[in-house]
């Protein structure tokens, strides 16, 4: 915890890699919290120290680095690691998971982009965001990958039919251009 749509698709996409039988190593930066006070970022910089200390001391036999990019100043932490990927030689994988950025331009993301270098890769949700990623920041190959990708398929279970809805619940920000 917490759980958000993120750590959920990063978790996702470490067990894919487990089942084609690649054991990645796992470096948690996660927040203990939600919270976005200034205080909780500073409270992270211990742990985020530490991860980038486990990354230079990563086997040399590693060959990738996959970073989810954050909405806002977490990019500061996730340059961070772009750098020391870089300076490894590592290949660099980007997962976007939202607009924040591509909606509102920053030059904190170009930063980011830039660090990582014009070869890494960069994943998107859904051909929209592919889009929108091209025109803003001129990265050019963007492959779309929806989130449902990495979950499990549903399971097969009968189909409970209503004669009336009584409650209508919000699950997140879900739509169409997320891969939904």
């Amino acid at each position: 915890p917490p759980v958000h749509g993120m750590a959920t698709i990063n978790a996702a996409v470490y067990e894919c890699l487990r089942k084609v039988g690649v054991d990645p190593i796992r470096i948690n930066t996660r927040a203990k919290t939600l919270d976005r006070s200034l205080m909780a970022r500073l409270g992270r910089i211990p742990l985020i120290a530490s991860a980038l200390f486990a990354m230079l001391t990563v086997p040399a036999e590693t060959r990738s680095s996959y970073m989810s990019v954050s909405a806002g100043w977490g990019q500061l932490y996730e340059i961070g690691f772009a750098l020391v990927a870089r300076a490894r030689g590592l290949r660099i994988v980007l997962h976007h998971h939202n607009y924040a950025y591509l909606d509102h331009p920053r030059q904190l993301a170009r930063f980011l982009f830039l660090i990582a270098g014009s070869k890494a890769r960069h994943v998107v949700l859904s051909p929209g965001m592919a889009k929108k990623l091209r025109e803003v920041y001129a990265i050019e190959s963007v492959p779309a990958i929806p989130n449902v990708a990495f979950l499990p398929a549903p399971s097969n279970t009968s189909r409970i039919v209503r004669d009336e809805l009584r409650t209508v619940g919000f699950i997140s920000n879900i739509s169409r251009e997320k891969g939904i």
